[in-house]
């Protein structure tokens, strides 16, 4: 099995439909109307070699790169914000993407499939969970401030809406894990808890 995973736009210059079609959905290559995609798909099911599929995937992912649009680096600068800022709000992003507040929204959501907000919430839940890896003992309230929850009200309303538990309830069941953040978090928050 190979698997090819996108990060936040990753997969935008390589197609030409908006993102939002692509979101929670689970899409079958022979669904999607695209004649390359498909001579790619049987190139590598006849292939027995994984490293020579890997060389179509690259050969194909370069053909289809598209020039980054003003567009792309205006979301992926908003990716970056909310990343850093979790608590930004949209009229801000839109204003630094120097696109009115619809226009803005219409445009990352086509972009990343989901809208500024939607996106905040999983980027403040996936920040939650890389922090309980690195300090599992933290308290809950500091944990909300720490990741840009309003209270810790709002971080136990994500838990139940993206695993169906309460923070409790996870942790007793489960072991937190997110490689969405990099290193250099970690190294802050070994500095301030550790």
């Amino acid at each position: 099995m190979i698997a090819i995973v996108f990060h936040p736009l990753g997969m935008t210059p390589f197609v030409h439909s908006p993102m939002s079609e692509f979101c929670n959905q689970y899409i079958n290559l022979e669904n999607l109307d695209d004649s390359e995609l498909k001579k790619l798909s049987n190139l590598i099911l006849n292939e027995e070699d994984v490293d020579c599929c890997i060389q179509h995937i690259e050969k194909y992912l370069l053909g289809r790169l598209t020039a980054v649009n003003y567009n792309y680096k205006r979301i992926s600068d908003s990716i970056q914000l909310i990343k850093h800022q979790p608590q930004v709000k949209t009229e801000y992003l839109a204003n630094e993407a120097c696109l009115g507040y619809r226009h803005f929204k219409r445009v990352f959501t086509q972009y990343v499939g989901m809208n500024p907000k939607e996106y905040s919430r999983i980027i403040r839940f996936q920040k939650a969970l890389y922090i309980l890896q690195q300090v599992p003992n933290m308290e809950i309230t500091q944990l909300a401030y720490t990741c840009g929850y309003y209270d810790h009200s709002h971080l136990i309303k994500d838990f139940q809406s993206f695993t169906g538990l309460s923070p409790s309830q996870y942790l007793s069941s489960h072991n937190p894990y997110s490689t969405f953040f990099s290193n250099d978090c970690r190294l802050n928050l070994i500095r301030q808890h550790g």
